[in-house]
C-alpha cells in the first residue's frame, strides 16, 4: 500500500514549504527503510528512480516499510539550484543536519526531514546524483566519521547496492552522519545525473533498481540472494579531483557511463577548456596519477573551480 502526504511548514516570508512524504507498506511487519532524494535541488535523477521503484514494489511481496521523500529541498528544486536560495546562514541542506525548528530555511527543512524520515527509519539511504553541470557519477559513500561498528555495517549494506566504487567520504553535517550518530546503518548513493542520454538514463535506472532490491534482500525485506561484485574502496586521501583554473567551455573526453571505472594513466588528458570569447584553448585537464575515473562531466560551460573529474589513486585503493 502506497500512502502519500505533504508536510507543510512556513518559511520566513510566511509562505508554505512542502516536504512530500511517501510511505509504502509491505505485507508483513519488518524494519523501516528511509530514502531521501533531491537534497540538492538540481540532482533530480533520484526522484525518477523513486517513481520507478514504487511501480516495481507493487509487484513485490516484502516485509516492513519504505519511508521516503522525493524532494527534500523543494525551494532549491524550484530554482534548479544545488542550494537553498536564501539570504543568510548555511544554504546547503547536505551540510546542516539534524537542522533546527527555529533556524534558517535550510535548517528548518533539515529538521522536517529529520522528524518525518530519519527519526522514523531504521536504515537510511540518502540518494544523490550529478547535478546541473552535467556530472556523471556511479558510487556509494560511507561516512568517514561513523563509529567503527556502524561504519562496518554500513559498508556491508552499501556494497549490496552494487557500484564498483565505494568512497569513505567526509559526510559531516549530512543526513547519513546524523543517522550514524543514532547508531543507524546509513550510506549515500551517488549515481546518475541530469539531462542524461537515453542510453545513460536506462543504464543508471536499471542499476539503481537492481541495487535497491539487493539492499532489501540484504536487509531480509524480500527473499533472494545476490553476490557482491568486485569493488574498490577508497578514502578522501585517494580522491584526486581535476578541476579547471579558468572558466570557459569544457570539451570532455569522457561523456558516457561506460567511461566510469576506466583506468586512467598519469598525464592523460581528460578534457580541455577554451575561452568562449577568444575561442583559444586555455587549459588541458590532466590526470595527476594512475587511477580509476569515478566521476566525469559532459561537455559544456563551467566555472573556475567547478568539479570536473575525479580519480581514485590506484596506489591508495583497496580491492574488496
Amino acid at each position: 500500500m502506497h500512502n502519500y502526504r505533504e508536510i507543510k511548514f512556513s518559511n520566513t516570508l510566511n509562505s508554505q514549504i512542502v516536504l512530500p512524504v511517501h510511505e509504502f507498506i509491505g505485507n508483513k511487519e519488518g524494519l523501516v527503510l528511509g530514502i531521501t532524494c533531491t537534497v540538492h535541488g538540481d540532482e533530480t535523477f533520484p526522484a525518477l528512480f523513486l517513481k520507478n521503484f514504487f511501480e516495481k514494489l507493487k509487484e513485490v511481496n516484502f516485509k516492513g516499510k519504505i519511508l521516503a521523500t522525493s524532494v527534500a529541498n523543494s525551494l532549491a528544486m524550484t530554482a534548479f539550484s544545488r542550494q537553498t536560495p536564501e539570504q543568510h546562514g548555511k544554504t546547503d541542506l547536505h551540510e546542516v543536519f539534524p537542522g533546527s525548528a527555529s533556524g534558517n530555511i535550510t535548517q528548518r527543512m533539515a529538521f522536517a526531514v529529520k522528524e518525518n524520515i530519519l527519526d522514523k527509519a531504521d536504515v537510511i539511504i540518502d540518494y544523490h546524483c550529478g547535478g546541473s553541470g552535467g556530472r556523471l557519477q556511479e558510487r556509494v559513500d560511507i561516512n568517514l566519521h561513523a563509529n567503527e561498528e556502524v561504519k562496518k555495517k554500513s559498508l556491508e549494506l552499501a556494497r549490496s547496492f552494487g557500484t564498483f566504487f565505494i568512497h569513505e567520504n567526509n559526510l559531516k553535517g549530512t543526513a547519513v552522519n546524523y543517522a550514524n550518530t543514532l547508531d543507524k546503518i546509513a550510506f549515500n548513493a551517488e549515481t546518475g545525473g541530469v539531462y542524461l542520454s537515453k542510453e545513460d538514463r536506462d543504464y543508471y535506472l536499471k542499476n539503481a533498481l537492481n541495487g535497491m532490491f539487493n539492499v532489501m534482500k540484504k536487509l531480509n525485506m524480500i527473499e533472494g540472494e545476490f553476490k557482491n561484485p568486485k569493488q574498490i574502496l577508497f578514502d578522501t586521501k585517494a580522491r584526486k579531483e581535476i578541476n579547471p583554473n579558468f572558466s570557459g567551455f569544457l570539451v570532455s573526453n569522457f561523456e558516457s557511463h561506460k567511461d566510469l571505472g576506466k583506468l586512467i594513466k598519469k598525464g592523460e588528458i581528460l578534457g580541455y577548456v577554451f575561452d568562449m570569447f577568444s575561442l583559444k584553448k586555455v587549459e588541458d585537464l590532466v590526470s595527476p596519477v594512475d587511477g580509476y575515473l569515478f566521476f566525469s562531466r559532459y561537455s559544456g560551460v563551467l566555472d573556475v573551480g567547478t568539479k570536473a573529474y575525479a580519480i581514485a589513486d590506484k596506489s591508495l585503493i583497496k580491492e574488496i
